[in-house]
């Protein structure tokens, strides 16, 4: 099996005018065998082309061919290929992007959920609403609080870094765990 693209997807959206929302680039890798791996990666919109051109033409050209199930060596060889002279973190950020998918690809194509091919996996997982805003939760309004109910624990931007994560208003206990199967 051999992987034969690396594509992305970017998808922004401001609510507001004159505010650098950033956005969000989905990268997914393709295989031969008509699997595909999803990661992604965060950007503000001054390097966002510069994200999407990294993944898109040098990660791609480093993994387009090979094994997707060599994770490490595929990690091993991005590192490789790509000259540390600066901007290093948007560099490693687009390779953590690919290496997400990568092992996304592995979990599907093994059958596993990816926390057990790191060795381990839990019944429950702690979790928690996140509000997604750049205002503080007493701040919100009606729409946060109607956003959160049911949880215990909200997270908002950390913009607000005494308020990045608040108890909800109708918390009754620190943490709210719920079944899931992480994969």
């Amino acid at each position: 099996m051999k992987i034969t693209d690396v594509t992305v997807k970017r998808y922004s959206a401001s609510r507001e005018p004159r505010t650098d929302p950033g956005g969000i680039q989905i990268v997914e890798v393709h295989t031969d065998a008509g699997v595909t791996g999803m990661g992604f990666v965060s950007a503000g919109s001054a390097t966002s082309d510069i994200v999407a051109t990294l993944v898109r033409r040098n990660l791609k050209a480093v993994v387009a061919g090979e094994n997707p199930l060599l994770t490490d060596h595929l990690w091993r060889r991005m590192h490789e290929a790509v000259p540390r002279r600066g901007g290093e973190g948007i560099v490693r950020t687009c390779m953590a992007a690919v290496d997400f998918a990568l092992w996304d690809l592995k979990g599907k194509l093994l059958n596993a959920p990816v926390s057990a091919l790191f060795g381990g996996r839990r019944p429950r997982v702690a979790t928690y609403a996140n509000c997604a805003h750049h205002l503080p939760p007493d701040k919100l309004g009606r729409p946060w609080r109607r956003s959160v109910s049911g949880w215990t624990v909200s997270r908002s931007r950390s913009s607000w870094p005494r308020h990045a994560c608040a108890p909800c208003p109708s918390s009754r206990s620190p943490l709210t765990w719920t079944s899931a199967s992480v994969s």
